[in-house]
């Protein structure tokens, strides 16, 4: 089962909580974008960012020094591929950037964190040497794994993606206490062991599902819910002894890792389960009208009606536990068909009123 956006995979499942997505701030998830931008729109975000980007060297505005000479074609090299995504992911969890990004948000808000980071990338890519318009077409994901495709190259491009996906959320947890203390020292290269990746897998579900965690979310913007999941997950990861994003990394190979292995994938699935769970209890916890209409002409199924639904896991029974469910922050005219409760106690919604997600059980 791949997991939502609030897992930190950074994966998403169709048919769970949709929670709204976070603007791209890396140079590789946003390549597309980068490559069809006007002039105009680019020199707005680069006058937005220089509001807050000081003059670190030199009298030409720029944090990096740009290289003597830019390359504009030709192919990057796999070495210098490596060194800028690991360059630029310890670039931006700095404390320097760090403190630039907050001071943004203090003043802004979310708004100009994503040219922020755009244009810190832009200046280190060019410090090193690559037109920034050439080096985001490289650093495509599709077109970089294309070219190598190897899997050191594959985990550094997801691990630097995760983190930029990560940056709002970091930003707004910035000089906050932390949730979980970080252990002294990190692991952060080779494998992650057994042992040590299952006292992850277990205790983390606990602590996602307690009411001190459930409040904190519930306490946190709706649309920040997703981030402030992830960074529990990240702190807990740390707490551990593990590098949070070496952590990631390792999380991500589980399933062809340890297949075969009960106990290993149960506790990933539960795990997994969690992070979902964790995010609709503080949802649920939001005061908003109830709906009490048991019985709608228009929907095949009733309240309490027993049915089965497509899952990631395939169909599983569960019944009607509401008409019409609404979550937070969605439109007045949006609504999901039916809300059901899952025999293993998970709450999902139907988007759809259709064999194809929500049936009759066939035993």
């Amino acid at each position: 089962m791949d997991a939502p956006s609030h897992v930190i995979m950074d994966r998403e499942v169709p048919g769970h909580v949709t929670m709204q997505r976070e603007l791209p701030v890396s140079v590789a998830s946003s390549a597309t974008a980068i490559s069809s931008t006007n002039d105009a729109q680019g020199d707005v975000s680069e006058k937005m960012a220089a509001k807050w980007i000081p003059t670190k060297i030199g009298t030409d505005g720029k944090f990096f020094a740009e290289a003597t000479s830019l390359q504009k074609s030709g192919n990057i090299s796999r070495k210098w591929v490596l060194r800028f995504l690991r360059d630029c992911g310890d670039m931006l969890k700095s404390k320097e950037t760090m403190q630039l990004l907050r001071a943004a948000y203090d003043e802004a808000g979310d708004q100009p964190l994503h040219q922020l980071c755009m244009r810190l990338q832009f200046e280190l890519m060019e410090a090193k040497g690559v037109e920034r318009h050439f080096g985001s077409k490289t650093l495509n994901p599709p077109v970089l794994l294309q070219t190598y495709g190897d899997d050191e190259i594959k985990d550094e491009l997801q691990n630097f993606v995760q983190l930029c996906n990560d940056m709002p959320g970091r930003v707004r947890a910035f000089g906050e206490a932390r949730h979980y203390a970080c252990a002294q020292s990190l692991q952060t290269s080779g494998k992650l062991q057994r042992g040590h990746l299952l006292a992850f897998l277990t205790a983390m579900p606990k602590e996602l599902l307690s009411e001190e965690v459930v409040k904190a979310l519930k306490e946190t913007k709706l649309e920040h819910r997703n981030s402030a999941c992830v960074r529990f997950q990240h702190e807990y990861l740390e707490h551990l002894g593990i590098d949070s994003y070496f952590g990631v990394s390792q999380l991500r190979h589980v399933l062809e890792r340890f297949k075969g292995d009960d106990e290993v994938l149960r506790a990933f699935k539960g795990f997994q389960m969690a992070c979902v769970c964790s995010i609709q209890k503080a949802n649920m916890l939001d005061e908003r009208p109830v709906a009490t209409v048991t019985k709608d002409p228009s929907l095949r199924f009733g309240v309490g009606d027993c049915v089965e639904c497509k899952t990631p896991d395939g169909w599983e029974p569960g019944h009607v536990s509401q008409l019409h469910y609404r979550e937070p922050g969605w439109p007045a005219n949006q609504s999901a068909p039916y809300q059901i409760r899952l025999k293993n106690q998970m709450m999902i919604f139907a988007p759809h009123d259709s064999d194809q997600c929500i049936r009759k059980p066939t035993t």
